[in-house]
């Protein structure tokens, strides 16, 4: 596995995932996906059997994704972002699932 420009590169040329900023995290997840962040505004999960990449949350957060997690059954894929926002989504169809937003301190 290699990290250049922006780009991951996994064993195979053809297996790669391209970012417009720097690579901040990356985890295998399961046997199945590869999960990476950047400062851009979406998670990538790269389905290792077929080089397909999904992007998540859908429309991305308002800010960098800051971190991710896979539930177990690499069913769910929750995004943080510097926005404030966690937004739980479906891996299979993509679908944002629950959007939790910063709640403000009563003042």
């Amino acid at each position: 596995m290699s990290i250049h420009r922006g780009q991951l590169i996994i064993d195979e040329p053809e297996l790669a995932m391209q970012f417009n900023s720097a690579v901040t995290k990356v985890q295998f997840v399961g046997s199945q996906y590869l999960a990476a962040i950047s400062e851009d505004s979406q998670a990538h999960l790269m389905d290792v059997n077929t080089g397909k990449v999904k992007k998540f949350p859908k429309g991305g957060h308002e800010g960098s994704v800051r971190n991710f997690a896979v539930d177990p059954l690499s069913e769910l894929i929750a995004t943080i972002g510097c926005d404030g926002t966690l937004i739980i989504s479906s891996i299979k169809d993509e679908s944002i699932l629950a959007k939790l937003q910063k709640v403000a301190k009563p003042t």
